[in-house]
């Protein structure tokens, strides 16, 4: 018998479907929810055991999320609310009512997109009596991996992870993506991902996680969304109760405003920006939604849990744990007054081991710019030297390239005039997008490869501080080291910028890093709120006079330098 494949997922349900359970038709809003088709396919197809379907009626505020329309949507969630078995389901539904359709799924660590393939979509499909006839007839004929599934209509769901590096996506053209525990992702990595959906007109964006402090990737991206709250109502007062620890009572919920029981499940959506409605929807899960949830746990936690813990955990709530690592007055203490950037340097300047730093940006109009963000990512050059007089390492020149030259094919001489007209010694530059940029400088321009090195951040647990790469002609530095060992340095002014006047467009570059502990690894993270492509640069150039003074194997002793070392 020919298979036929739907347009939509209410075409899964079967004919001879079993009644649906009797609705409750009191005058509560829950019993006015719109009947869509995600809604009715969640009921109807979705199962988390053996003949058990998915309980969508026990959930009232889910039918907004399964119906929205918006491209981008982000899930701020409380633990164990159910958030990886809807985006299981939502990923399945569309697949199967999309032939051809590419689904991405990405997660900070390779375990947990393990996990997600082969406990959670794969589970889902095939206990599902009408999803499971998607699957491949046998491995032979398709793909059914943990990495890479393949339904017989052709839609396929690829899982990566993506927390050291996002390379392992490039490649990959997906029109539903999907970033769960975002939270644990570095930002740098995003455009790469969402570059995945660049070539699919009608692309879906979902971000989903527990949040962790303010600063961190997942309330940035609620902030620019509709940041709908599921507000309950209190048939008392007519109170709407905005769902903090505040609502907790004796024996279970009660009204913030005068102490009466209240039901969660008597809410609705109410959204703190509209104007983002057609863009990007945002939702916050808590705990107290989830039917399964037991009331006497929840009182537990809040007795036993740290508050930042409970705010995350429990409450899908940003706590302000994080700090900024760097703020303003650390950066104007380091400023010299009556110092200025000069033109050049004559040849018998003072300064020691001078060497530049080269971070690359895009400009305006694609690369780092994140989706819905206005910041843009612009490349910056900085020069610096030790200066002999007090040792300290001092900022001579920095520049930003923006307006007419953010063009990035004139770059390249623009920055070989001024490195030129520094006398620089050595050069450390991003690599990555700027690879080749920096063999225009080596080839075209005549800078020594072993004067000018490409330099590559790595994130996670890289024992050695700096280590040369051979396979990929480049060094390998640190991220964690070197953010710790350059903030250090400006906290303790031992680093020294041009006068305010001369400092002030780059200072954002510097004080938007915030430092977070991943408790998973029990390391600490360093991310951005704004664009830091000043700070990038300036630690490059600083570790390249580091090098060249030979400061740098002071520091550790975990050091493999490159083949010919000089």
């Amino acid at each position: 018998m020919k298979t036929t494949y739907p347009v939509s997922p209410l075409k899964l349900i079967p004919k001879n479907k079993p009644p649906e359970p009797p609705r409750r038709d009191d005058d509560r809003s829950h019993s006015h929810s719109i009947e869509a088709s995600y809604t009715q396919a969640f009921r109807n197809l979705i199962f988390v055991r053996w003949n058990q379907r998915f309980d969508i009626d026990s959930r009232p505020y889910l039918s907004t999320i399964l119906e929205c329309p918006a491209p981008e949507m982000t899930l701020k969630c409380g633990r164990q609310v159910g958030k990886t078995t809807n985006i299981g389901g939502i990923e399945a539904l569309h697949g199967a009512a999309n032939p051809g359709y590419g689904h991405l799924y990405v997660a900070p660590r390779g375990d947990q997109a393990k996990t997600f393939s082969q406990l959670v979509f794969n589970d889902i499909v095939k206990l599902s009596p009408y999803l499971k006839r998607f699957l491949p007839r046998s491995t032979r004929e398709d793909t059914w991996q943990i990495g890479m599934k393949r339904f017989r209509n052709t839609a396929w769901f690829a899982f990566r992870s993506a927390y050291h590096s996002a390379d392992a996506i490039r490649g990959l053209s997906s029109g539903h993506i999907v970033k769960d525990e975002i939270q644990d992702l570095v930002s740098d990595h995003m455009a790469v991902i969402d570059e995945c959906a660049a070539n699919w007109p009608d692309a879906r964006f979902l971000n989903a996680g527990t949040p962790k402090t303010f600063s961190n990737l997942l309330e940035r991206k609620f902030q620019r969304s509709t940041q709908s709250e599921w507000l309950v109502k209190c048939r008392a007062c007519q109170k709407w109760n905005y769902q903090t620890d505040k609502i907790l009572g004796l024996k279970g919920y009660i009204c913030e405003r005068c102490g009466k029981p209240i039901d969660i499940a008597d809410g609705q959506w109410v959204m703190r920006n509209p104007l983002r409605q057609e863009l990007h929807q945002g939702f916050r899960i808590t705990q107290f939604m989830n039917p399964n949830t037991q009331y006497w746990r929840i009182k537990e936690k809040l007795e036993t849990y740290a508050l930042a813990q409970f705010y995350n955990e429990v409450l899908g709530l940003s706590f302000s744990e994080g700090s900024a690592v760097l703020n303003r007055e650390d950066v104007i203490k380091c400023c010299v007054p009556d110092f200025k950037m000069p033109d050049g340097l004559p040849p018998h300047h003072p300064y020691l081991a001078v060497s530049a730093g080269i971070d690359w940006g895009t400009g305006a109009g694609s690369g780092k710019r994140q989706r819905g963000e206005t910041q843009v990512s612009f490349t910056v050059l900085t020069i610096g030297g030790y200066n002999p007089i007090n040792g300290k390492w001092r900022v001579l020149y920095m520049k930003k390239f923006t307006g007419p030259d953010s063009e990035l094919s004139s770059q390249p001489e623009t920055i070989n005039y001024i490195l030129k007209r520094f006398r620089v010694q050595h050069v450390f530059s991003d690599w990555g997008f700027g690879e080749p940029y920096n063999r225009i400088l080596i080839n075209k321009y005549g800078w020594d490869p072993k004067r000018f090195n490409s330099i590559f951040e790595a994130h996670g647990t890289m024992k050695e501080f700096l280590k040369w790469n051979q396979g990929g002609n480049m060094y390998v530095v640190n991220r964690t080291e070197m953010f710790i060992k350059v903030i250090d340095e400006i906290k303790f002014r031992r680093w020294e910028f041009p006068c305010l006047e001369q400092m002030e467009p780059f200072i954002s570059d510097f004080v938007s890093i915030y430092l977070e502990l991943d408790a998973v690894r029990n390391l600490r993270k360093y991310d951005h709120t704004d664009p830091d492509d000043g700070f990038h640069s300036s630690s490059y150039a600083f570790l390249a006079s580091a090098r060249l003074s030979g400061q740098l194997s002071r520091w550790t002793k975990r050091l493999v330098y490159m083949p010919g070392d000089y």
